[in-house]
């Protein structure tokens, strides 16, 4: 294994932690961030702010990360309730390869994820993800709004409203 990815790799896990307990963080003030490059399955750069929509939803999460998995149901209903306004990225980051998430999704039947990867965890240290999972919502200028370290039940009343309310 390089030298390189062996930092990287190093870097985020002693950094990153799955948690299970959460934090909602809504911003008062949207906050810029840098918007650094995601791909596709194919290794493809995907522009996440392309999508039409009035958010977007940014959920870092790894295969092996048991709350991350936990949350990918409640994300997936929000993107169905509310798809005219929301588009939900599941960005992986657990150095698992494309083929080991392929088979994750079909797996668990998460055919609905779109799913994008991080591959050298540049977007992640550069937007301050540092446990996962962790969601972060942007507005249609790319601006961060809400924050959310570790695990939420998106389907509950109070963050139901704060999706409505966004």
């Amino acid at each position: 294994m390089p030298v390189k990815i062996f930092t990287l790799m190093l870097f985020f896990f002693y950094h990153a932690s799955a948690n299970d307990k959460s934090e909602l963080i809504i911003h008062n003030e949207p906050k810029n961030i840098l918007i650094n490059d995601l791909f596709d399955s194919e290794g493809s750069v995907i522009n996440i702010l392309e999508q039409n929509k009035d958010f977007i939803i940014l959920n870092f999460w790894a295969t092996w990360c048991a709350p991350c998995v936990k949350e990918i149901p409640d994300l997936l209903k929000v993107q169905r309730t509310y798809k005219n306004k929301y588009k939900i990225f599941f960005v992986s980051v657990g150095f698992t390869p494309v083929k080991d998430v392929e088979k994750f999704v079909d797996k668990n039947s998460f055919n609905e994820m779109n799913i994008l990867f991080d591959n050298d965890l540049k977007f992640s240290k550069d937007i301050k993800v540092k446990n996962i999972p962790s969601t972060i919502i942007l507005n249609n200028e790319g601006k961060e709004v809400v924050r959310v370290l570790g695990y939420i039940d998106w389907n509950n009343d109070r963050n139901k409203m704060i999706l409505e309310e966004l």
